[in-house]
């Protein structure tokens, strides 16, 4: 047993290991350290309500086009103070880690009682990239896992053990609504995990009592666990409503279009690449080995009920684009699990080797673009160290040029997709082109041809029009031009469709062009100049930025069926 060997080497300093264990997860969460593009849509609201304007995308423009209130607001503490939000949210991120960690030590107590498998879960998540990457990212994912956690950690404690009398748990209760108010200020979608660990808890609550004390403590139970949530989350969903006029965040209807078959087939193949790419194949003889004790340990049944219900949820809504963020919440439980499967040894080079494998794979989420239908870190980062794409240049390539900041009328309007790091570095009015933050995008926005986990709608040339967009950025399209080689005299229809997948270019104006933004030498980054605008005329006079013409024509010849499916409604060859 793993347990036998942690025992023999840590002794009675098994308090030390932990800390030691807990110091090495976050060194090396800082070591993978990353701040990705969603993350800066919540910088952008927190510099808006920083400044007076209120959680707006665009001043006086009231969209709830973000799910982390708390997160969000958290952030306004240094765009008020004038620190690096990015610097800020790593280091929020990397004590919101270490106190996870904390959590996870006393779940992981109170469900083996003992020490050495206390150890072996805090390695096991240590030794776990997603976790690890999630200590920081710029998101709120950790803090709503460590909130969820108090509440999965109060469940548990209401499991007595046979021969165990039962200490009184109020305080515990209260506390845990208190978690819970925050992991739902944090992310709506924790309600599903609170109304689960709620539930084991009255349902302990239930068995315990005797027939004539069991409807009141039920009633008591219910009121400890549901009053705070109700008195802190009542008056945000009030607010909510009265300011953005929605008690569901703007994102929600962006993220609802499509076949509803599609989402949950993605989040099928979402939860099965999780567990492909951890080497969970490699554990199944274990596991079948170890289930009688698994099966037998009480507080570890009532733990695995809630991985069901959040992998039926992860279906439903269609998973994430990014590395396994919704795996996040509860890796703890899937840490507890996976501590029991490798604990049993059968030989020392047999078990050296399995971790050694295990750890390879856990290494390739950091390396690998992809690790399954969705993206990896190489291309989610994109700070502190710049991304390929040039995403955070290209913000800064634009305030440099239009300094002026938010005023439509001192400021061209950029249209974006994603809409994070070039609208917060560029500080100029924006358009989601993905509707998040834009209503009638979320709502009547072409449908993408391609699913994509929460980005299924793409403004129209109409919709940006409407919008008086001038420069539309969308999607990535650089142009490199090495020394001496003549630059392309003119972009095809479909050489757009990758910087505006799914609608019908061919109702770009004829006065549309394409204006290139130089970044570095030899690079640009293609825009179109939609509506015109003299602060545009002006700069591109200024800077020497090359005017393009925009040919009314497709050439689809050898392109990838990715460009075609999109290029369907632009090009009639399609």
């Amino acid at each position: 047993m793993m347990v036998t060997w942690i025992e023999s080497f840590v002794g009675v300093r098994a308090r030390q290991a932990k800390y030691l264990l807990c110091g090495a997860g976050l060194i090396a969460a800082y070591w993978v350290r990353f701040v990705q593009d969603d993350a800066f849509i919540s910088y952008r609201y927190a510099k808006n309500a920083a400044r007076g304007h209120g959680f707006v995308f665009n001043e006086g423009d009231r969209v709830e086009g973000y799910t982390n209130f708390l997160w969000t607001a958290l952030h306004v503490i240094p765009e008020k103070l004038q620190w690096s939000s990015p610097w800020f949210s790593i280091v929020l991120g990397l004590c919101v880690f270490a106190g996870t960690l904390v959590a996870v030590a006393r779940l992981a107590s109170l469900v083996f009682q003992s020490e050495a498998k206390v150890l072996l879960t805090l390695a096991v998540l240590v030794a776990n990239m997603t976790f690890l990457l999630y200590g920081s990212s710029g998101l709120e994912t950790m803090l709503q896992t460590g909130l969820l956690l108090c509440c999965a950690i109060v469940a548990i404690e209401h499991v007595i053990p046979e021969g165990e009398i039962g200490a009184d748990l109020g305080k515990a209760r209260v506390l845990s609504g208190l978690a819970a108010a925050g992991a739902l200020l944090t992310r709506l979608d924790s309600a599903v995990l609170i109304a689960t660990w709620f539930l084991a808890t009255l349902w302990q609550v239930w068995g315990s009592s005797d027939s004539a004390a069991r409807p009141k403590n039920m009633v008591v139970a219910s009121l400890q666990l549901g009053a705070l949530p109700l008195l802190i989350c009542g008056p945000w969903m009030l607010w909510k409503l009265d300011y953005y006029g929605n008690l569901l965040p703007n994102t929600f209807y962006a993220k609802s279009a499509g076949s509803p078959l599609t989402p949950l087939l993605y989040g099928v193949a979402y939860l099965l690449f999780f567990f492909l790419t951890y080497g969970a194949f490699l554990l199944i003889g274990r596991a079948r080995r170890v289930w009688p004790t698994i099966r037998s340990n009480r507080r570890l049944w009532v733990l695995m009920v809630s991985l069901p219900v959040w992998g039926a949820y992860i279906c439903y809504v269609g998973a994430d684009f990014m590395e396994y963020r919704f795996m996040v919440p509860v890796l703890p439980v899937l840490g507890c699990i996976a501590a029991e499967v490798i604990n049993p040894v059968r030989s020392r080079g047999r078990q050296l080797g399995l971790i050694s494998v295990l750890l390879l794979f856990s290494l390739l989420h950091r390396v690998l673009p992809f690790t399954g239908p969705n993206l990896g870190i190489p291309l989610l980062n994109h700070w502190p160290t710049e991304s390929s794409t040039s995403w955070y240049a290209m913000g800064e390539a634009l305030q440099d040029a239009f300094p002026n900041g938010q005023d439509v009328k001192r400021s061209p309007q950029i249209a974006v997709a994603p809409a994070g790091v070039i609208p917060y570095v560029s500080d100029l009015p924006t358009v989601d082109m993905l509707g998040l933050s834009e209503p009638k995008i979320a709502r009547e926005g072409d449908t993408l041809p391609i699913y994509f986990p929460g980005h299924v709608r793409m403004a129209t040339v109409e919709q940006l029009q409407e919008r008086e967009a001038n420069l539309v950025v969308g999607l990535p399209l650089l142009e490199r031009t090495a020394a001496g080689e003549e630059p392309r005299s003119e972009y095809l229809l479909s050489d757009l469709v990758l910087m505006w997948p799914g609608p019908d270019l061919s109702k770009l104006p004829t006065s549309a062009e394409i204006i290139e933004i130089p970044l570095d030498e030899g690079v640009s980054w293609a825009v179109i100049s939609l509506v015109p605008s003299g602060l545009v005329d002006t700069a591109v006079k200024e800077r020497g930025w090359r005017r393009v013409p925009i040919a009314h024509r497709c050439d689809l010849d050898g392109a990838n069926p990715v460009i075609k499916r999109f290029a369907r409604k632009t090009c009639d060859q399609v």
